[in-house]
């Protein structure tokens, strides 16, 4: 009998990108494996100090509360049109600060880094922050309060770096923003999710164009109506999460629409030829 990966226990460790939960929920659903806290776990780390955080049965909740308490989202996150990557660290491996906005850190690795910045943008907060948060807003339950006195280390809140998002009009649009569109249950199983974001000039240089390049899934082909469905659910959802695209799409309209081409699965502008998936082109 042939083996598929719903013969096999599946476990995940992830790293690198910021995903959403309903991006987690749908992996493991294909994996065909239940959905629980330790089924996937995020990790932090760099090439220079290897892995100094990563999630938790606690930290994963906390974005599956704010997920569904936008005060709660706004109080532990502040203003973001995404929910960041949420990760405990061990205070005694890895000293972080945070230094206009950004998270430096300090760690007695191989070759020892001292206040080492790689341009992250973040939070800090200790546990009990983290607590106080919660009961203030009503969601220190009894499952939280379990997962609390079993997760002690303190929280790092990853909201990215500037290098990943495309200004359009002077806002910033973040990679969150898209794949969101990209998750949506409509086009789920059309597209990989890969895609490749630019902005550009029309000829007379007097507006900008918001492109996406995005893969289809194996054995999908390019149609004008994929075209549109796809467009629209990018549409719909940077309406939803992205409030200063809201202010601009009132402003300007059509001009705001995101402009799709849909590209054939396996391309090589797909491929990944360094490190990681270009999410961004700039020009």
């Amino acid at each position: 009998r042939r083996v598929t990966h719903k013969d096999m226990n599946l476990y995940f460790i992830l790293a690198g990108e910021n995903f959403s939960e309903k991006w987690r929920s749908l992996l493991l659903r294909q994996a065909g494996v239940r959905t629980d806290e330790i089924r996937s776990v995020s990790i932090y780390g760099t090439a220079d100090a290897g892995a100094i955080g990563h999630e938790t049965p606690f930290t994963i909740k906390l974005r599956e509360l704010a997920q569904k308490n936008p005060s709660f989202k706004k109080a532990l996150y502040g203003m973001t049109e995404f929910i960041p990557t949420t990760i405990s660290y061990y205070p005694d491996r890895t000293y972080f600060e945070m230094v206009n906005g950004e998270l430096i850190f300090t760690a007695n690795v191989g070759l020892p880094l001292v206040r080492y910045n790689i341009k992250d943008h973040g939070l800090l907060y200790t546990r009990e922050d983290v607590i106080a948060f919660l009961q203030v807003y009503g969601l220190y339950d009894e499952t939280m309060q379990k997962l609390a006195a079993t997760w002690k280390n303190p929280t790092v809140i990853l909201k990215g770096r500037n290098d990943v998002s495309v200004t359009f009009y002077a806002l910033n649009i973040y990679p969150e923003n898209l794949r969101t569109g990209l998750e949506d249950d409509k086009v789920e199983g059309l597209v990989t999710g890969k895609y490749v974001v630019s902005v550009e000039h029309t000829p007379d240089l007097r507006d900008q164009e918001l492109k996406l390049a995005i893969e289809l899934a194996p054995g999908i082909k390019e149609s004008k109506e994929l075209e549109q469905l796809v467009s629209h659910s990018i549409f719909e959802n940077l309406l939803k999460l992205n409030t200063e695209y809201r202010k601009l799409y009132n402003s300007i309209h059509e001009k705001a629409l995101p402009q799709i081409k849909l590209i054939s699965y396996g391309h090589e502008q797909f491929a990944v030829k360094k490190h990681k998936h270009r999410w961004v082109k700039k020009n």
